[in-house]
């Protein structure tokens, strides 16, 4: 069991349980957590619960294993980000549920929550035939529910298939205020609404490995179907035109089946050089049925054919020293958004292709781990923003034809000495689209403003990004680390622009464990966390939206900061 504190009232408390080994055949263990905190952004609460439970048998050829577990989340909304001109004033502000009163004060609902939970059920079974071959096979269920909720204000009737409210005055009192009636009818009110998910997933995986002295084979593959409906309410209307309780105004279904099958070889064809074959044909088939929010009909249907290979070569130098290299090719589909949001004048979305070539060097002693590997990932019809809305407003993903990362990793691993050990990472990268193409909304004509750009980098991708964490551990029974973290600058869209762009940032953090134990516990571990101990202001993403208003542009954003100096201590007691 476990509990820990910390800064913005955090906690964390832990309990797990497990009989060990049952008449040499059974395993039963279970878990459960709960965290809540306050968050650091205003109102960002968190209350999270989970519960684990398993049981497993030991066979001499046989293994069954049952797992289940749950979560269930509900966390206040914060994903409007701060305004940039804010960030200097208040980083904790957050505008979610904000509201004016009839009084004119700005109030905050109490309830613009997140809620969601999941179950989960997995069955295991492997069997073995003979040394040299094994299946492997697993059954999974997964329902999830949940909405989230919030106070709008202002929205029109016409936006949720309601009617217009005829009156014969020029104001009427609602609760001691006053409103003003234009032509005879109140055409839009304040309200509280849900969006709901409904979903189910489930499926199997199977696998079947032979072993053999000089190679390993494995033919396996998945099935599974992901059914969703989403739909939202009126949970409450300041005016009700002739919507019931719980008005619902439109409801949608997502029917996605996914198939793989795949064949694996590890081969080796000597005593330093290993083959690697991968080859999977990946099925999908995409049914969407309904209206969306803004009660567009999002009626589609949608089929892929995927045929990923993936091959590579690894050659024992000597006993230290060891070379890599591969190329594989990957397919990944639209998503459901980028379905459902696509400008039905234009063409529907495509899936994205990837070719992956990658080569490396591993180095290792006994006291040296290091390796390097570079890569270049040439992509086909990736899906990006590019400032294109759809008819509604929304922005859309579009397909660019050509873009690529291109770059460098190294990890290393090394004992110092005996109380000494150091690990860090860095990794070096361009990151590019050719030939990209900005639209940026113009509200005096209508329409957008289009700019080719020329080659720009891709959003959210740093070209640098570094860690290194140092420790010192003099025994057993107590440690202490210093940790590094540094990413590099990144553009917050596709333009290359420096005034929409995340400043680069270093975050330090020490942490330091001490174990002992006593006659009732088998271990004790107390743990203590300084979190950017430096106080470094940063944000780790944010968006933006741009447009010309009155013959100027402006912009709107939203940027995410992160916690300065945090502390989180905690106990966790082994029996």
């Amino acid at each position: 069991m476990g509990q820990t504190f910390g800064s913005f009232n955090s906690r964390k408390s832990t309990a797990s349980a497990g009989t060990g080994l049952i008449n040499k055949n059974w395993v039963i263990e279970a878990r459960a957590s709960k965290i809540t905190s306050d968050g650091y952004v205003d109102r960002a609460k968190a209350n999270l619960a989970s519960i684990y439970g398993s049981a497993s048998y030991y066979g001499v050829k046989d293994l069954f294993k049952f797992i289940a577990f749950t979560g269930h989340e509900i966390t206040y909304q914060a994903w409007n980000g701060i305004p940039y001109d804010s960030l200097k004033t208040n980083r904790r502000y957050n505008s979610m549920g904000e509201y004016t009163d009839s009084n004119g004060k700005t109030q905050y609902y109490s309830n613009e929550v997140d809620n969601y939970r999941q179950d989960h059920f997995q069955a295991f079974y492997s069997h073995e035939f003979t040394k040299k071959l094994v299946l492997n096979t697993a059954l999974f269920y997964t329902k999830g529910f949940g909405y989230y909720e919030e106070y709008k204000e202002n929205q029109s009737f016409a936006n949720y298939g309601l009617s217009d409210i005829q009156v014969n005055a020029s104001s009427i009192d609602i609760g001691g205020q006053i409103i003003p009636v234009i032509g005879n009818k109140i055409d839009e009110t304040n309200l509280i609404r849900r969006k709901y998910l409904d979903n189910d997933f489930f499926g199997l995986v199977y696998s079947l490995v032979y072993n053999a002295p000089t190679s390993r084979l494995v033919f396996g593959g998945s099935a599974n179907e992901y059914k969703g409906n989403n739909y939202g309410q009126i949970i409450w209307a300041e005016f009700a035109s002739n919507g019931a309780i719980n008005y619902e105004w439109y409801r949608s279904t997502g029917d996605k089946t996914d198939f793989n099958v795949y064949a694996k070889l590890d081969q080796k064809i000597n005593q330093e050089l290993n083959l690697y074959v991968d080859l999977q044909f990946r099925g999908i088939d995409h049914k969407i049925k309904g209206t969306d929010g803004d009660l567009r009909d999002i009626t589609q249907n949608h089929s892929f054919g995927f045929f990923n290979p993936k091959l590579g070569l690894f050659y024992d130098l000597n006993a230290n020293n060891n070379l890599y290299a591969s190329f594989a090719v990957a397919h990944r589909e639209p998503s459901r958004d980028n379905f459902t949001d696509a400008n039905p004048a234009k063409p529907e979305p495509s899936a994205e292709k990837l070719n992956d070539l990658e080569l490396g060097w591993n180095y290792k002693t006994g006291s040296v781990n290091f390796s390097t590997n570079v890569y270049y990932m040439n992509y086909d019809n990736q899906l990006v923003l590019t400032g294109q809305i759809n008819d509604v407003g929304s922005a859309v993903m579009e397909n660019v034809k050509s873009s690529y990362r291109l770059g460098v990793e190294f990890n290393t691993a090394i004992n110092l000495s005996s109380q000494f050990s150091w690990k860090a990472n860095l990794s070096l990268s361009e990151n590019k689209i050719k030939n990209f193409t900005e639209y940026v909304d113009d509200w005096d004509n209508g329409g957008q403003k289009i700019n080719s750009l020329g080659t720009r980098d891709l959003a959210f991708s740093p070209n640098s990004v570094a860690f290194q964490q140092l420790t010192f551990s003099p025994d057993k029974k107590f440690s202490l680390a210093f940790e590094t973290k540094y990413v590099g600058k990144q553009y917050i869209d596709n333009t290359s622009s420096n005034d929409r762009s995340l400043h680069s940032y270093i975050v330090n953090n020490l942490r330091t464990e001490y174990h002992f134990s006593f006659k009732y516990a088998r271990q004790v571990t107390l743990s203590l966390a300084l979190n950017n101990f430096l106080n470094e202001k940063y944000e780790s993403n944010a968006w933006v939206y741009r447009y010309f208003e009155s013959g100027v542009y402006n912009k709107m954003d939203g940027y995410f900061p992160q916690a300065g100096i945090n502390l989180m201590g905690g106990i966790a007691i082994q029996f």
